[in-house]
């Protein structure tokens, strides 16, 4: 299984992830995990990078009746962080991401990498899109999931 197998040997986070993670916890942010991986899978992607500590809620498609783009987990993570909708926001690289994050009313921002036609990102209008460079001989950490970003 890939989650198993690839990504802890093969995987890398975008350079100064961690540190950034860090910066942003020390400042105060609350950071959220809203995946449509498994309830099984979710722990693995958060433990091969050693990132788990940095969130504060793991949502997965087992967590929840509906997954993305269903606001359904978005709204979940956002009332165990015991924060409002305007007070998130959400980052995603796939049309769904934004999606959940709009019929959530949380701001939205769509990470282009280079996996999903950029067309497609921008046709789900989020309100920031950002587009990051993508080598296919560094394989980077995919964002499956949605942060939830919120400032103390």
């Amino acid at each position: 299984m890939w989650v198993y197998n690839y990504m802890p040997k093969h995987g890398k986070l975008y350079p100064d992830s961690l540190k950034v993670l860090n910066k942003l916890k020390n400042r105060g942010y609350l950071f959220g995990v809203v995946s449509n991986t498994s309830k099984e899978e979710l722990p693995h992607y958060l433990n091969s990078f050693k990132i788990e500590e940095f969130f504060d809620v793991a949502i997965s498609s087992g967590d929840v009746e509906n997954p993305k783009p269903s606001p359904e987990p978005v709204l979940k993570a956002i009332g165990i962080l015991n924060i409002r909708p305007f007070e998130a926001a959400m980052i995603g690289d796939r049309p769904e991401d934004v999606e959940a994050g709009k019929l959530a009313g949380v701001y939205t921002m769509a990470a282009f990498r280079g996996m999903r036609p950029r067309s497609e990102l921008e046709a789900a209008k989020p309100d920031f899109l950002k587009y990051f460079q993508y080598s296919h001989r560094k394989t980077i950490l995919k964002l499956f999931f949605i942060t939830v970003l919120h400032y103390l």
